[in-house]
């Protein structure tokens, strides 16, 4: 990571910019998977909050969406197996 030199105030305004432009990003993406899981489609809802963690890996609530929808959609397999009609 680089360093910014504090008393660079170009840079300052640089570094605020491009993080309010990812958070910006981010909570796009987090609104759009949210519409996607509720119209019921998971599996495109679950890769658009990855591509919001390629931004941010740490973000706390694209890691639960994404483990969310893993488990729906582990769920759903499961019952898919178990039902003879469904195969």
């Amino acid at each position: 990571m680089l360093a910014i030199d504090p008393d660079n105030a170009d840079a300052l305004a640089l570094r605020e910019a491009v993080d309010a432009t990812l958070a910006a990003r981010i909570e796009g993406l987090l609104r759009q998977g949210n519409q996607l899981y509720r119209s019921g489609n998971i599996e495109q809802a679950k890769r658009v909050w990855e591509e919001g963690l390629l931004i941010d890996p740490e973000h706390a609530q694209l890691r639960a969406n994404v483990q969310r929808a893993e488990s729906v959609l582990q769920n759903l397999e499961g019952l898919q197996q178990s039902d003879p009609v469904r195969q």
